[in-house]
């Protein structure tokens, strides 16, 4: 089928089955980084939200209670969470547990109602980081950055708050005095040292990943600061497990622990959205030059395809035309003068050199023809004159056999005449011969002139006895 279409057809087909490659390729690469850019906007969406949730975190956390103007804060998570459903629903149930908290419990129900509100927390941040993509983070800065701002800060907030609830627990009800009491913060206290391990080297495997930055120097001294203050805070509670001091004095150094960990869970988070950030960034731009590339590749495509087609398609026009004129002309003098080297100027030198071929060979038998039309004039002069000739030779021939019957028929009449006496029978014989064969040349005459007309000629029969004895 596709042989029988025109050049610029199959061209245009060509171009078109490009320009649908071009736009498919187009579209497969939108669609990966549309992918790429939503995964990394959920990321955000999902670092925005532990904002809220660090809010909560410093409700539960406060000793003092849930305040009037910290009540607003409960509903701000589920308003946070409400591109993410299951987060949302988590965070819904959340409210109560932590509406509890102000309800002028004390002891060890207190402690049970915050060990359970640290436990919805934790579990609330596992599921935002799970359903943000957060927990799915490709990349290992931000990777190491989400598992520190995650799951690391959350987890150590949640069991350094319940070492501190349980401290303050037993401070009015003295369960200390039971069964083996130092085995609960002992078990919190190597619960809290393996966490703060975990956020450590997470940061300094975010550090090797991809060096330093001021943001990551920031949070590496946040971390060292958190830990130093973490450290103090775990020695100030062995001395209360152990009885050396009141619980009493555990207040600063608690207070400086949250606030140490609350900078560095800010600082993370910065740091996370920063990086989100510039990824979306690097995406969008990446998509805009890919888009660019492609549009810029798609339109020379099309302009080589339009030169393709101006070079190739116009000059075959061209020989068709001059090949028509040739054919109803049939002037091999035309040509096409093509100063190309490629492939269409090798066609119209070939075709130019086949007319200059065919002009020649025109000429050749136009030579041979005149040629011919001259041997062929002197060969039927040379035919006329042997046919002449011939003709002339019969004739003679034929009328000389009466001339010489005549010539003897007069002599013999003569003869017989000059005889004494004169044989005038003899001699009127011989002069009917004469007449005779002077009636005989006429005929022959005659009868040549009527080989020369035109018109029908009369057969006759003739006795050839006779014809011998006249002869």
């Amino acid at each position: 089928m596709l042989k029988n279409l025109r050049t610029s057809t199959k061209l245009f087909l060509l171009c078109g089955m490009f320009v649908g490659a071009i736009l498919l390729a187009t579209y497969s690469l939108i669609a990966e980084k549309q992918i790429a850019i939503r995964f990394a906007q959920k990321e955000l969406v999902g670092a925005q939200y532990l904002e809220a949730l660090r809010r909560v975190y410093a409700i539960i956390l406060d000793d003092t209670g849930l305040q009037d103007s910290e009540k607003p804060a409960l509903g701000t998570l589920a308003i946070a969470t409400s591109q993410l459903p299951r987060t949302a629903k988590l965070a819904h149930d959340f409210a109560p547990t932590i509406g509890s908290l102000s309800s002028g419990l004390s002891g060890g129900e207190r402690h049970a109602l915050a060990v359970e509100a640290l436990a919805k927390a934790r579990d609330l941040a596992a599921q935002l980081g799970d359903e943000s993509n957060l927990a799915l983070d490709p990349d290992l800065d931000s990777y190491y950055l989400q598992n520190i701002a995650v799951k690391g800060v959350p987890t150590l907030l949640s069991e350094i708050g319940e070492l501190h609830s349980l401290l303050h627990a037993t401070s009015q009800t003295n369960p200390l005095v039971g069964e083996d009491p130092h085995t609960r913060p002992i078990l919190l206290d190597g619960m809290v040292r393996s966490t703060l391990d975990q956020i450590e080297r997470d940061a300094a495997a975010a550090e090797r990943a991809y060096g330093g930055s001021q943001q990551k120097d920031n949070l590496a001294g946040a971390i060292g600061s958190m830990a130093k203050a973490v450290n103090a805070y775990l020695e100030s509670a062995n001395a209360v497990v152990y009885g050396q001091v009141g619980s009493t004095s555990l207040a600063p150094s608690y207070a400086n622990a949250l606030e140490t960990i609350n900078g560095t869970w800010t600082i993370s988070q910065e740091e996370l959205k920063r990086l989100l950030n510039k990824r979306l960034s690097n995406l969008l731009a990446k998509l805009r030059r890919s888009l660019a590339l492609n549009g810029l590749v798609a339109g020379i495509s099309l302009l080589f395809a339009a030169l393709t087609y101006r070079q190739v398609v116009k000059p075959l026009r061209q020989l068709e035309h001059l090949a028509g004129r040739v054919k109803e002309t049939k002037d091999y003098g035309l040509r096409i003068n093509f100063d190309r080297r490629d492939e269409i100027g090798q066609l119209a030198n070939a075709f130019d050199a086949m007319l200059d071929e065919l002009a020649s060979s025109r000429e050749r038998e136009i030579t041979d023809q005149q040629r011919n039309d001259v041997m062929q004039t002197e060969l039927s002069r040379v035919s006329r004159l042997t046919t002449m000739g011939e003709m002339a030779a019969s004739i003679a021939h034929e009328i000389n056999q009466p001339l010489a019957g005549i010539v003897n028929n007069a002599n013999a009449g003569l003869r017989w005449l000059n005889k004494q006496p004169p044989n005038i029978d003899e001699a009127r014989s011989a002069l009917r011969r004469i007449v005779s064969d002077g009636e005989r040349g006429s005929g022959i005459i005659e009868s040549v002139r009527a080989m020369l007309r035109k018109g029908k000629r009369t057969r006759v029969k003739l006795d050839l006895n006779e014809l011998i004895v006249m002869l």
